[in-house]
């Protein structure tokens, strides 16, 4: 238990039980949560690295199977498209899809319980899903955590405009490439009024 838990013991124990529960509620600050428990002391970085991926994997497959859930419902399933051209195009789309929406606010949710709405293969979606969470999860925990120590060296608001601007132009240029993506490629099928 060495490698998980710091000097505190039990009381780590519940942090790491809520580390882990932390990305059901949001990602990005399970990430910041997660990073502040590894300053402080109370989990390694490797431990912290670990709960973190397993956490944000439920959370995925949570999300999917909320999406089947909802496509029982006999009035969920009336609404969904008939034939397979628009579950073909999300499932062809899958392999970028899935780690834009680690990136873009916003569309996580959505394109995670879409996928299980509209049906797409449960191994499918969970092997891309936990590839991208395997390479996602520690250089976003490593990337925090330097952010973290950048900004406790400086202790100025500059850092905090410098950080908030290159968040900014990356979730700009992230936006801009999947709309040069989707203007390439056409625009999706939207699926025939009945």
């Amino acid at each position: 238990m060495s490698l998980a838990l710091g000097a505190q013991g039990g009381e780590s124990l519940t942090e790491a039980v809520g580390l882990f529960l932390a990305p059901f509620l949001h990602e990005s600050l399970a990430f910041v949560g997660g990073a502040f428990l590894v300053q402080k002391g109370v989990l390694s970085a490797a431990a912290c690295t670990l709960i973190l991926l397993a956490g944000v994997i439920a959370s995925d497959l949570a999300l999917y199977g909320l999406g089947r859930l909802a496509r029982r419902h006999r009035r969920v399933a009336a609404l969904l498209p008939a034939g397979p051209r628009f579950t073909g195009t999300l499932d062809r789309h899958l392999a970028w899809l899935i780690p834009v929406s680690r990136l873009v606010p916003g569309l996580l949710f959505t394109v995670f319980t879409t996928c299980g709405l509209l049906g797409i293969g449960f191994r499918r979606f969970t092997l891309i899903s936990v590839a991208t969470a395997a390479v996602y999860t520690p250089l976003l925990l490593y990337g925090v955590i330097r952010l973290g120590d950048a900004i406790a060296a400086r202790d100025r608001i500059g850092a905090w405009i410098a950080i908030l601007a290159g968040l900014f132009a990356l979730m700009t240029g992230i936006k801009w490439l999947v709309g040069r993506h989707l203007e390439r490629r056409g625009s999706w099928p939207h699926p025939k009024a009945g």
